[in-house]
């Protein structure tokens, strides 16, 4: 065997004490990490029981070997809930001293346990093959092959995968090697998107808004209000009377309310793909706002010194933005519009909403409160507030020129995984 497991019978956890591995000569008693719950697994050495009270073959109690370095712990005799404090409190030390108290990374931040379930695989350890159009199988390391819905073809040599778990199950991703270059320019007319809340986008060439859809439907957002209060309630009762433990419900509740925040995001992910597509193979540009995501849904509760105001109004919009994934869109564009022989454009976002798209005079007044209709107080045209905004878009993004210097423009490198190994495709 390549690989030690060991079991314990001890009640605080496996009482570590072993023989050298038959095959390998390794002491089996050295190992360099663990796994919560009383496994520990070490490379290169046989399966053994661990018992303090037997020894060898002839009875003898093996001696603790000599602790060498900060991964390899001599856990002989100690039970393994000790071997993790001491663990732990030697990486603490070694963080420290590590970590300088003016480098502008800062410390390290570790993640929740729960947040984030995820599992990356290398290349050469995977294997992929597809059973037919709708279901293909994949082989992980230690579990064996496992069927997947084959939601979208492979396109290229497997380099990873990734498997995940969400609110919603567990989910398989592919890190592909495509060797996709830039395509031709479609020669295409292009385009101006105006990104907003009452209307999701707005194109420059037609006459009327994109809309998303609400992403949860009126039950959907009665029962999540309803779960959110029932929440509120469970964890105060676990604070006051319970230790600050989560219970039963409690924890029923939190992946209740999980499940739709995963639909919601489910749904916005389709609406967002379907129109970057779709703008992107329709036109020869795209251009959009360089739009500051961050400073825009910043928060507006000020300080203590200086307090905000309307921090409820402001919370609202800010959720409103962002339910519209303004910054997605953006990154998605970016690399669709290479894809069908378009381009994306930015431009700045000042005065688009504030001026005449028919004589170019710019008036906060034309905007009369927050309606859609935009009105020009100079020369009187009018029109939806959205339309002129994407039709001075496309205006500004017209004169820019395009700045290369191949034939191509310079594709990113891939990362380090992308390089790795290819996994076989069947």
């Amino acid at each position: 065997m390549d690989r030690a497991e060991l079991w314990h019978e001890g009640e605080y956890g496996p009482l570590l004490s072993a023989v050298p591995g038959s095959e390998t000569g390794g002491a089996a008693n050295r190992l360099g990490s663990y796994i919560p719950g009383g496994m520990e697994r070490r490379p290169g050495a046989t399966t053994v029981r661990l018992d303090p009270t037997e020894g060898d073959a002839q009875g003898s109690r093996a001696e603790p070997p000599v602790n060498r370095g900060p991964r390899r712990v001599a856990l002989a005799g100690r039970p393994a809930c000790a071997v993790r404090a001491a663990d732990a409190a030697q990486s603490r030390r070694r963080v420290r001293q590590l970590v300088e108290p003016q480098h502008p990374a800062g410390p390290p931040r570790f993640k929740k346990r729960g947040t984030h379930l995820s599992v990356p695989f290398p290349g050469q350890s995977i294997a992929v093959r597809v059973l037919n159009h709708r279901w293909g199988q994949v082989r992980l390391p230690k579990i064996g092959w496992i069927r997947f819905r084959l939601s979208r073809p492979l396109g290229g040599e497997v380099r990873n995968a990734t498997v995940s778990h969400d609110a919603l199950g567990w989910h398989v991703s592919f890190g592909v090697a495509t060797a996709e270059r830039p395509a031709a320019a479609n020669g295409l007319p292009g385009c101006g998107v105006d990104f907003g809340v009452a209307c999701s986008a707005f194109v420059s060439d037609e006459s009327a808004p994109r809309h998303m859809t609400s992403t949860l439907s009126a039950g959907e957002r009665r029962r999540l209000l309803s779960l959110e209060r029932r929440k509120a309630r469970q964890l105060r009762w676990a604070k006051r009377h319970n230790a600050g433990r989560y219970s039963k419900r409690l924890h029923r509740s939190i992946s209740e309310i999980a499940k739709l925040r995963a639909r919601q995001a489910r749904r916005r992910a389709d609406f967002t793909h379907k129109f970057t597509t779709d703008v992107a193979k329709r036109h020869g540009w795209v251009a959009i706002e360089n739009l500051r995501v961050v400073a825009m849904t910043a928060s507006a509760a000020g300080s203590v010194e200086v307090p905000g105001h309307n921090i409820r109004q402001k919370a609202t919009l800010n959720r409103a933005i962002l339910d519209n994934a303004p910054g997605e869109r953006r990154r998605q564009l970016a690399y669709k519009t290479r894809r069908f022989g378009s381009e994306l454009r930015l431009v700045a976002p000042a005065g688009t909403s504030q001026t005449c798209a028919a004589c170019g005079h710019r008036d906060p007044a034309s905007r009369p409160g927050c309606g859609r209709v935009f009105a020009c107080t100079a020369c009187g045209y009018q029109a939806h507030a959205d339309a002129n905004a994407a039709r001075n878009i496309e205006a500004l993004a017209a004169g820019q020129a395009v700045n290369r210097t191949r034939s191509h423009p310079r594709v990113a490198r891939p990362s380090s995984r992308m390089r790795e190994p290819l996994g076989s495709v069947v």
